[in-house]
This record gives structure tokens, sequence and C-alpha cells, in this order.
């Protein structure tokens, strides 16, 4: 709407002088917390702005709020996992994530490095192709009753590397819950206790 008489702390600015704007309506863009700023429509003809034309203005803000704190959620989002990652691959251990079934999704780089497998090769339950002959059947079915019951997991085994040598490990597995306490992933570690083993 046009300023009041004698209002003087909204003037047009040149580009709104040289574009002819006569009226100019402004909503709010709203945030969660704070607002991003403002939306504004201007119109070169006379007529005051309806409220119908405040509303769809409004309507329209409120698409751009949602749109730019999804953009800011996903950035975070992909900000936080980029700094788990670098967590995870800067540990000792070979780590990994399941999904609430047991199926492996993820691996850290150094599981990769030591195995010399691909995700392709060992994702889901194909992980079982790394462990020793004597020891895959024992391994599968005390994980298999961790994924069942939802108790965390503990055990110790040898892991064959890329060079067909084995190496032994404890490994850990604990269930990622969440706040109604249905487990939403499975987060292990596998420490290389060879040499613990050997002395």
């Amino acid at each position: 709407a046009a300023a009041a008489a004698g209002e003087d702390r909204f003037r047009a600015s040149q580009v709104m002088i040289e574009h002819g704007v006569r009226r100019a309506i402004n909503v709010p863009i709203r945030g969660r917390e704070l607002p991003f700023g403002v939306l504004e429509a201007d119109s070169s003809q006379e007529h005051k702005f309806t409220q119908a034309d405040v509303a769809f203005l409004e309507g329209a803000a409120n698409i751009v709020g949602v749109a730019i704190e999804r953009i800011r959620i996903e950035a975070t989002v992909q900000e936080s996992e980029e700094s788990f990652r670098t967590l995870a691959n800067s540990i000792p251990q070979l780590t990994w994530m399941a999904d609430a079934s047991g199926a492996v999704y993820w691996y850290n780089q150094r599981l990769f490095d030591f195995t010399g497998a691909s995700l392709e090769e060992i994702k889901g339950w194909g992980w079982r192709s790394l462990h020793h002959p004597d020891h895959v059947e024992s391994v599968v079915a005390k994980i298999r009753r961790s994924f069942e019951t939802g108790e965390p997991w503990e055990d110790t085994f040898p892991l064959r590397g890329k060079d067909g040598s084995y190496r032994w490990f404890l490994s850990r597995a604990l269930p990622i819950r969440d706040s109604d306490g249905r487990i939403l992933r499975w987060f292990g570690t596998n420490t290389d206790v060879t040499e613990q083993r050997e002395a």
C-alpha cells in the first residue's frame, strides 16, 4: 500500500521510479527461527492491493521459506555426513553400518583398503565372503541373534585381507535407536587383535 501522508520512512528507490512502480506490497519470508527476508510485489497501476493479493503473496512467501529451510537442512545433513565420514575414516578400526534388519550398507575406507573388496561385493550379507570358512557359520548365527533380539553383539574371528592372509578381529556392534526405542540401524567396529592373540 502507499505510504501514509507525511510518512517518510518508505520512499520509492530510483530503480522503482525508473520502472514506473506506483504501488508495492511486502510480506515476510518466514523461517523457523527468524525471517529470511521480504518478498515484494510491485505495480505500475494506481489500484490498491486487495486482501486476496496479500494472501497470495503470503502463500508464495511461505513456499519460498519452506524451500530455503529445506536447502539449509540438506546442507547441514551433508556437512554432518562429511564430518562423520572423515571421522570414521580416521579411526584405526574397520567400521560399518547396517539397517535394522542387519543388512550392511556402509563401510569406512579402512575396510576397503584392508580387504580389497568393493561395496557391491560385500554389501547386505556379502561380507560373509571375507570370513574364514571355519568361522563364518558361527559368526552369522551369533550376529543374527543380536539383530533379532536387539542385544549388542561381540565376537572374535579371522577376516581375509586383500593379500589372501587372515588377521583376527574383535568385532562389536551396537543398535542405534530412535526416541521410541525402535532400532534404526547398527554401528559396528572390527579391531585388529592379531598381535595380542599371538602374544
